[in-house]
């Protein structure tokens, strides 16, 4: 159960991760993680491990050295935290294939870190939308400048090249959860019927005779016999008295 204890530890240590990014200490990020790891849906790719993650933390520096952040919401789960917030940069060195442009973003993005049994953070999944981020590096370009069109084809060319690459298998073979088990709905002792049901139906003896049955026949009439019931019973009905004067009608 995830107490509230659990939460505060949880955001704390999310605040943290944050914080040490902005600053580039890379050693702090790293120390929030057993073992680290980054999960890129956007590209559909995986940094595992210190040496890739460090790797990771190096490229996106280059190609932004002052990245930063303004989160929006940090909202609580049975096993993860998620921050909604808005990454922003300039962008002034290659970003893999995709060359400098020196234009700055302001994207918005949500981050997953998911945590184990034993409350250690496992993993940080990210998504974004990257057509935002190159819109605004490409749309700040002065297309008036002859220079900015080759530069504009050269950006194109490398995002083609980068997403061009084959997925992680661990963000593509996925499996779907089983989300058939469900709290069985409580039933009513006199008509077997769920809480949903039973609710809207009434049980108060007073307003089913006035009510009658569902084919209309009203049920304070002593002279009518009761409707058949579509259900049987278990117990079998008496049979009527004889007649004091054998005519086989009561009076």
């Amino acid at each position: 159960m995830t107490t509230e204890d659990i939460r505060a530890a949880r955001q704390q240590l999310v605040l943290d991760h944050f914080e040490d990014e902005v600053r580039q200490e890379w050693d702090d990020v790293l120390s929030t993680f057993p073992h680290p790891h980054y999960e890129l849906i956007p590209t559909m790719t995986v940094h595992d491990g210190g040496e890739q993650v460090r790797g990771y933390y190096a490229e996106t520096r280059v190609a932004f050295p002052d990245q930063r952040h303004e989160i929006i919401a940090l909202r609580h789960a049975d096993d993860a935290v998620i921050v909604e917030f808005w990454l922003i940069g300039t962008h002034l060195g290659p970003l893999g294939r995709i060359p400098a442009t020196g234009g700055t973003f302001r994207v918005r993005m949500t981050a997953y870190f998911i945590f184990d049994e034993a409350e250690n953070l496992v993993c940080e999944r990210v998504y974004f939308d990257t057509l935002s981020m190159l819109r605004q590096l490409i749309g700040g370009l002065n297309m008036r400048n002859p220079k900015n069109w080759l530069l504009t084809v050269r950006c194109l060319r490398g995002l083609l090249k980068m997403a061009g690459g084959e997925p992680h298998p661990s963000l593509v073979d996925t499996v779907e959860p089983d989300l058939t088990t469900r709290r069985p709905a409580t039933t009513s002792v006199e008509t077997g019927s769920s809480d949903a049901a039973s609710g809207v139906a009434a049980t108060d003896t007073t307003t089913a005779a006035t009510a009658g049955t569902a084919a209309g026949t009203p049920t304070d009439d002593p002279a009518r016999p009761e409707a058949d019931s579509d259900e049987t019973s278990d117990t079998p009905a008496p049979a009527p008295a004889p007649a004091p004067d054998g005519t086989g009608t009561a009076r």
